[in-house]
C-alpha cells in the first residue's frame, strides 16, 4: 500500500541517500521491506510506520545500508492492536514531519555514540590481547633469575656457568705457568739480537 504523495513529499525535504532513495518514508508494515521483498518489518499488527535509512558505515554515508523502523503507528485496545489511520490526531503530516525532524537532529548523535561504542570495544579487545601476550611472555621467562645454591654441592652436575668458570681458571693457570717460563728483560733483547 502506497502512502499518499503529500506525506512522501513532506518527508523528501530531509534528503535522499544512495540511489536517490528518500532518507525517511511512510511505509505500510504489511508490505515487504524496501529492497527485501521476502522480508517484512517486525510489528504486532499491520499499520503505517515511519522508516528511515541507516548507513552501514557512519564514517562513509551513502556507502550502503537499509531502512529501519523508526516509529510504528498503532494503539493497543485491551488485548488488540489497532492501526492508527492516516489524517488522524495520532498520524498526520505534522506528526510525521516532526518525528523525522527530531530523528534528523539526532541522527549524527547516534553515529557518534555508535563510533564511541566501537572505539571502546576496540580498546577492550586490544587490552585483552596485550594482557594475553604479557601472560605468555611471563610464562616463558624463568621463575627465578637470581643466584642459586644448587649445583655447587650435593652431588648435582655443575651448571654451564660453573663449567665455564672452571675452564677459565684452568686456562689462567696454564697462561700464568707459561708466562713464568718465558725469559724477561735483557734475555728478550738477547734473543732478538741473535735472530
Amino acid at each position: 500500500m502506497e502512502a499518499p504523495g503529500l506525506y512522501q513529499k513532506e518527508l523528501a525535504r530531509f534528503g535522499s541517500v544512495a540511489e536517490d532513495k528518500p532518507r525517511y518514508r511512510l511505509h505500510w508494515i504489511g508490505d515487504p521491506m524496501p529492497d527485501f521483498p521476502e522480508h517484512k518489518f517486525a510489528c504486532p499488527c499491520d499499520c503505517w510506520a515511519l522508516i528511515w535509512w541507516v548507513d552501514n558505515d557512519s564514517e562513509a554515508p551513502g556507502s550502503g545500508g537499509g531502512y529501519a523502523l523508526l516509529q510504528a503507528f498503532y494503539t493497543q485496545d485491551g488485548g488488540l492492536f489497532v492501526p492508527t489511520m492516516l489524517d488522524t490526531v495520532g498520524l498526520n503530516q505534522r506528526v510525521v514531519v516532526m518525528m523525522a525532524g527530531e530523528a534528523e537532529k539526532h541522527r549524527r548523535d547516534f553515529a557518534r555514540i555508535r563510533h564511541a561504542q566501537l572505539e571502546r570495544e576496540r580498546q577492550r579487545v586490544n587490552e585483552a590481547l596485550s594482557s594475553q601476550i604479557a601472560d605468555v611472555l611471563q610464562d616463558a621467562m624463568p621463575q627465578f633469575t637470581g643466584p642459586t645454591s644448587f649445583g655447587a654441592s650435593g652431588g648435582a652436575l655443575p651448571t654451564v656457568v660453573e663449567r665455564k668458570v672452571e675452564q677459565i681458571e684452568r686456562n689462567l693457570a696454564t697462561i700464568t705457568r707459561r708466562a713464568r717460563q718465558m725469559p724477561r728483560g735483557p734475555a728478550i733483547r738477547q734473543l732478538k739480537a741473535e735472530g
